[in-house]
């Protein structure tokens, strides 16, 4: 009986044994493995721009004349920024900018279905937004940066209201914004760049005429 406890201790022993060397021979493996190297870093790579989503733009071209008249407005006040940004003008797009967050805020919505006025009142709170920043920013690159970010509103508010103010070309620089591209609205058909001014004044193209 004593011999076959012996036995039975000797079996365990031996079978810890064998998992402490195991184990012992797996971290001395992992130890020893060469492991990937980190990937380089993103910084410098050069990466695709984000496709643009398409957005469906109502045709609200029947409204009343009183909101198409306003549309005006706040097209001739983004013009005049686009026109000071052409000419590196810092001063005259703060003047523009809070012109424009100030005719944002006037627009008459009562004569709008509730469609129309949620439409609308989206678009006005971005555009009163940026020009604020632009009226008041002592720097001309954060001008131009909330430009292209009011170009992403004015754009459908002319294309959906269709106001009276002759051709609206649909501009894009593909070097704005370090590369990822950016457009403006232009009643001229000849390209004038607002993102580089007069150091690449005709760089651009115009991709759509409203």
């Amino acid at each position: 009986m004593k011999n076959h406890i012996k036995l039975i201790a000797s079996v365990i022993a031996c079978t810890g044994l064998f998992f402490t060397v195991a184990r012992a021979q797996d971290m001395k493996d992992i130890k020893g493995m060469k492991m990937a190297k980190p990937a380089k870093s993103m910084k410098g790579m050069k990466m695709d721009a984000p496709a643009k989503k398409a957005v469906i733009i109502p045709d609200y071209s029947n409204a009343s004349p009183a909101v198409k008249t306003s549309v005006g407005v706040l097209y001739k006040d983004y013009l005049d920024v686009k026109d000071a940004l052409v000419q590196s003008s810092l001063a005259n797009a703060q003047v523009a900018g809070k012109l424009l967050s100030s005719d944002a805020g006037k627009v008459n919505l009562a004569s709008l279905n509730p469609a129309q006025h949620k439409y609308v009142l989206d678009l006005l709170d971005v555009i009163k937004e940026d020009g604020e920043h632009i009226g008041k920013t002592p720097e001309l690159d954060h001008q131009r940066h909330h430009f292209a970010l009011l170009t992403d509103e004015m754009y459908p508010l002319v294309k959906a209201f269709k106001p009276n103010v002759g051709k609206v070309y649909y501009d894009y620089c593909p070097m704005a914004r370090a590369h990822n591209g950016a457009y403006w609205l232009s009643k001229e058909s000849v390209i004038k760049n607002p993102f580089y001014g007069k150091k690449m004044i005709e760089c651009g193209m115009t991709k759509e005429t409203l």
